[in-house]
């Protein structure tokens, strides 16, 4: 997974989100004067932030905040199922 981020910037809430739910994620800095290809791939507006992964990309932050809360979710209910452990928090 890519994420497209340019510090100091709205893009930094879904930073934050990513650190926290442990998902693996690579980090491209955006230079909005010198858009990349892929950045440009990934968000046809040329605006951050932008997620790209296998199944495609996402842009606007609520967006991704709502997709990675629902894909955290599903990784920490199969782990407590694979643990047995159903008192746990995510």
């Amino acid at each position: 997974m890519k994420f497209f981020h340019l510090p100091a910037s709205c893009s930094s809430a879904v930073h934050a989100a990513l650190k926290i739910t442990g998902i693996p994620f690579e980090i491209e800095a955006v230079d909005l004067a010198s858009k990349s290809k892929a950045f440009q791939a990934a968000n046809p507006l040329g605006k951050v932030p932008a997620l790209l992964d296998d199944e495609g990309s996402l842009f606007e932050g609520g967006a991704i905040h709502l997709w990675l809360a629902a894909k955290f979710l599903i990784q920490w209910a199969l782990a407590e199922f694979r643990t047995g452990n159903d008192a746990g928090q995510p």
